[in-house]
């Protein structure tokens, strides 16, 4: 290439490279998201919904009867004596990392409401939701004892029998397999109709953004298929490829609708390792687009970083690997940091 045509391809480059690192901050650090704020609060464990729109659905968020280290059913609260505590929900156990817990929640519903859904995206590690003394879902095994337990994550919509003017929901929840535990993440409900109709297009939506990502990644795979010699090109389909898979197993966790039964352990272990790669391939991308300005010592230093946290989240146990997200942030935020260093050199020394 002439050094007109090489001016355009590092300005190109320097684009890409700041778009790319932009899309990989957001998609990257989708591991946990907090609740948005709700207008209905559950008090003293009950939960006034007289003058709610089912069309606009709301959060079994606030305080909830709280049974801790017990798997109780609906009919075993029913006949107990004790005097129950309360506890916040959404939230994680503050007092302990593993163990089970049962909580109910008395909902006041509107008089007039057609057939309602609820939306459950994942609880920390398992858990099994009653509606009026009737199962509507589950993901895993809960248990009083590790033994007996299996965690899962299947994000689901069901229908719940709540026909009255008032319902009933008791959520049974045990965690022993990763480093939090608790029913982390809110419970939602409201007109069946429009419940699904916002599951689907929220599932339609990361695929299409899966497909975009994956489609960017092909895009570039054939140009590295034609001028070989400029690495940088492989290296940002590899890039596209991994954050393509990676939206797939992290926040609502769209491959268990593909593959319901994939192993939990199985799960994480991706959703961590593909986050250090993610990283460490972007920095190989960046090292071959701009050379003079990015430094293969830092290069070096990510791959070996990425290297050491995979090795350890593949040899350990998920309770004991989850705690090095700390780690993984501290990692994402150095290298973004280098990153944004070696683009601004570029632009100063004429790569527009």
């Amino acid at each position: 290439m002439n050094s007109i045509e090489k001016k355009v391809v590092s300005g190109t480059i320097i684009v890409v490279a700041a778009a790319a690192l932009a899309l990989m901050v957001l998609l990257i650090f989708s591991i946990r998201t907090r609740a948005p704020w709700l207008s209905y609060k559950a008090q003293a464990g009950v939960l006034d919904l007289r003058g709610w729109n089912p069309l606009d659905r709301t959060g079994l968020s606030g305080e909830w009867e709280y049974f801790p280290d017990q798997v109780l059913l609906p009919s075993d609260i029913g006949a107990s004596r004790d005097v129950p505590c309360f506890a916040k929900l959404p939230g994680i156990w503050s007092d302990r990392r593993e163990g089970s817990a049962t909580y109910r929640l008395k909902v006041l519903l509107p008089e007039k409401h057609e057939s309602l859904a609820a939306e459950i995206c994942t609880e920390a590690t398992a858990y099994v939701l009653y509606v009026n003394g009737k199962q509507a879902a589950s993901a895993g095994r809960v248990s009083a004892t590790r033994a007996n337990a299996i965690p899962s994550y299947q994000p689901q919509i069901v229908r719940i029998d709540a026909a009255g003017p008032e319902a009933e929901f008791v959520l049974q929840v045990s965690n022993y397999h990763y480093r939090i535990g608790g029913p982390w993440r809110t419970i939602w409900i409201g007109d069946e109709g429009m419940m699904r109709r916002r599951g689907m297009m929220r599932s339609l939506f990361f695929m299409f953004l899966t497909g975009a990502i994956m489609t960017i990644g092909a895009y570039h795979l054939v140009l590295h298929y034609f001028r070989r010699e400029e690495t940088q090109f492989l290296y940002f389909s590899a890039f596209c490829f991994l954050v393509g898979f990676r939206t797939l197993v992290s926040g609502s966790y769209l491959l268990t609708v593909f593959l319901p039964s994939i192993d939990f352990t199985l799960l994480i272990r991706l959703e961590y390792i593909l986050f250090c790669l993610c990283v460490a391939v972007f920095t190989m991308f960046i090292r071959s687009s701009l050379p003079d300005e990015s430094s293969r010592m830092m290069t070096g230093i990510s791959s070996r970083a990425a290297a050491g946290i995979s090795l350890f989240v593949l040899a350990t146990p998920v309770r004991i690997f989850t705690w090095s997200v700390y780690a993984l942030y501290a990692y994402m935020g150095i290298m973004s940091l280098w990153i944004f260093l070696v683009l601004v050199k570029g632009v100063r020394n004429g790569r527009t």
